[in-house]
């Protein structure tokens, strides 16, 4: 790829097409929400709904691929792919757990739910 350096302007990272991971109607809320607060889109050249698949398909294109910092650097060497870190306009990216509500009673599920938890607690940004 190109780009080089250790962050990229917010320039830079608008002119390069983007892999896009389809999280709702079409977007990547982490990283299309804050952009659309600057009034600025980007350029997408490959959208799905699969992770895997597109940090597979950005590898040794110049394409660019918006996710989290520790999950670039756990494919990067399985992938081919070269992480920098994101504009500083763009907000850190914050998860959540969803369910569907019938799952609300089960033991099962809450037991997981609450190892998630405890296991998010422990790590760091």
């Amino acid at each position: 790829h190109p780009l080089r350096g250790r962050r990229l302007s917010l320039a830079s990272y608008l002119a390069y097409r983007h892999a896009v991971v389809d999280v709702v109607r079409g977007a990547q809320p982490s990283a299309d929400a804050p952009l659309a607060l600057l009034g600025v889109r980007r350029r997408v050249g490959y959208r799905t709904p699969f992770l895997g698949s597109a940090i597979f398909a950005v590898a040794q294109t110049s394409l660019l691929l918006t996710v989290p910092r520790r999950l670039a650097e756990s494919y990067a060497g399985m992938a081919a792919v070269r992480t920098i870190a994101a504009p500083r306009e763009l907000a850190k990216f914050s998860y959540a757990l969803i369910w569907h509500k019938r799952l609300d009673a089960s033991l099962a599920h809450a037991w997981f739910r609450g190892r998630i938890r405890a296991v998010a607690a422990t790590t760091t940004a």
